[in-house]
């Protein structure tokens, strides 16, 4: 099957998933005001696979049917095939500004990079291994659209790792194996957070964190949306699907959801860890699968494009007031310029700093990782800074509507939100722009997201010292070279150098 339309990616949604918004069940995901935005938005980028101007890059021949597949499947053998996903991604993160953490690029790099892998994963028990490559094909051959649940819910972190609740036996706070039989296993729990989830044909759940021992909450498996006993709970909406003032959020909000699964049958063909926690903790291990370097690299590509595009707007809102002639202003719009030229040299360093993985060829994931501990950082403080800029004035945005009235409102608003060598219309669209990043529903949701997006930003910054290759050849040179001839001196010599 070729990459999808639009409306086939709309159809498939269609198929009676039980997901649930402020108590009710939605009877279709691609006509509900809290889901549609985004499937909009989705179905356009399936769209863009088609257009004859992005379809060589975005596409690639499958290699068992010779449709045309996504890009993001192809297991890169170079350094140009590496540069050809960045290019692609980028397509994809600069149509959605950067704010689609979810686009299918970004886990079917991951579930690419699984299968470049495949081994890690194969036991005496089962070839877990051709599971992972069969769902490969799988998703590959028909444009899946895929998300994924990783964090036990937030019940009693004081218990450390996953849990049991001691007086819910039956019914287990953490994802678990509940039972297994000839045809595959059985779960129950829950996970959060499924960005993206109602609007995925599939959700992935596998391990983010480490485990000590085996046990039945060691898992990695997928599963169908529309699956028997998984349910989703919705949070509020972030826009009310007001296009015009409400450009970012109504495009963009791809909906977060508690995932429920509650005895959910799992077959065993989509079973990739079972109850191993060796495995499982080796599933990122850049010796044993590419998931870290293809996932990571995409993950760079999408903090580029919010960055530039944060950067833009930044650059249009201190304009249009004439505050980019202020020292103060200009030093805060080059810190943006700053962190996105960064992280677009720690991209392109892990490209060239490129390896041979098995018969494939990956970037180099500590440049990755550099910018998946840092962008937390990076993105709040873009965030501050379009505040500064635009200070009290995002409070107070009229409407379109505003303007467009007849006077004497019309004329208020023209002659008093009007800019420095513009408009009040230009003005207002960067100024709604700027409202929907700083202060929106939106933006503080993606301000709290980037924070959070691989992880806890201690915990990320722990992980890359903890993991760096390289930690104890720095300590070996600053010893070295910082104490050469010191450690030959005698207290003698001491004595007379400081005299002299």
């Amino acid at each position: 099957m070729p990459v999808r339309t639009k409306e086939e990616y709309l159809e498939g949604l269609r198929d009676g998933r039980e997901v649930y918004y402020k108590g009710e069940r939605i009877d279709d995901v691609t006509s509900h005001p809290a889901t549609r935005g985004m499937i909009e938005t989705q179905g356009e980028l399936f769209d863009l696979q088609h257009d004859p101007e992005y379809r060589d890059l975005l596409t690639y021949e499958s290699p068992t049917t010779g449709d045309p597949v996504s890009i993001f499947y192809k297991k890169p053998r170079s350094r140009e095939d590496i540069g050809e996903r960045r290019e692609a991604s980028k397509v994809w993160m600069d149509y959605t500004c950067g704010m689609s953490g979810r686009a299918n690029d970004f886990l079917a790099s991951g579930v690419t990079g699984l299968a470049m892998g495949h081994d890690h994963f194969t036991t005496a028990e089962r070839d877990y291994g051709q599971h992972i490559l069969d769902y490969y094909e799988y998703v590959r051959e028909n444009d899946q659209c895929m998300t994924h649940a990783l964090i036990d819910p937030q019940i009693d972190r004081s218990k450390g790792g996953s849990f049991r609740l001691e007086d819910e036996v039956e019914r287990p706070g953490a994802i678990r194996k509940t039972d297994e039989n000839e045809d595959g296993i059985y779960v129950s729990g829950a996970r959060m957070l499924a960005t993206l989830g109602p609007q995925a044909d599939e959700i992935l759940v596998y391990p983010f964190g480490f485990y000590g021992e085996d046990g039945d909450e060691v898992l990695a498996f997928a599963c169908p949306v529309d699956a028997d006993g998984l349910r989703q709970i919705c949070r509020p909406q972030l826009s009310h699907n007001d296009k015009r003032n409400h450009p970012l959020s109504s495009r963009f909000d791809e909906m977060d959801t508690f995932v429920v699964f509650d005895d959910v049958h799992i077959p065993w063909d989509r079973v990739f860890v079972n109850g191993d926690a060796e495995i499982a903790n080796g599933w990122r291990d850049r010796e044993k699968t590419a998931y870290a370097n293809l996932a990571y690299h995409q993950t760079a590509v999408k903090d580029i494009a919010k960055a530039e595009f944060a950067w833009g707007v930044a650059l249009m809102l201190a304009e249009s007031t004439g505050i980019d002639d202020y020292f103060h202003v200009q030093s805060k719009l080059g810190e943006i310029g700053i962190f996105t030229e960064q992280t677009r040299a720690c991209t392109k360093a892990a490209e060239a700093d490129g390896y041979e993985f098995k018969d494939y060829f990956v970037p180099e994931p500590t440049y990755l990782f550099t910018i998946s501990g840092s962008f937390p950082d990076m993105y709040p403080r873009i965030i501050e800074i379009l505040r500064d800029l635009g200070g009290s004035g995002l409070i107070g945005v009229p409407a379109w509507e505003d303007l467009e009235a007849d006077n004497p409102l019309g004329g208020d608003v023209a002659t008093y939100f009007r800019g420095k060598d513009m408009d009040a219309q230009e003005r207002l669209g960067i100024q709604k722009l700027a409202y929907e990043m700083a202060i929106g529903g939106m933006g503080s949701r993606e301000e709290l997201y980037e924070r959070f997006y691989t992880g806890g930003p201690m915990r990320v910054k722990s992980n890359f010292y903890k993991n760096h290759p390289g930690t104890e050849d720095y300590k070996d040179r600053a010893f070295q070279n910082g104490l050469r001839g010191a450690d030959r001196l005698t207290a003698a010599d001491e004595a007379t150098s400081d005299d002299d």
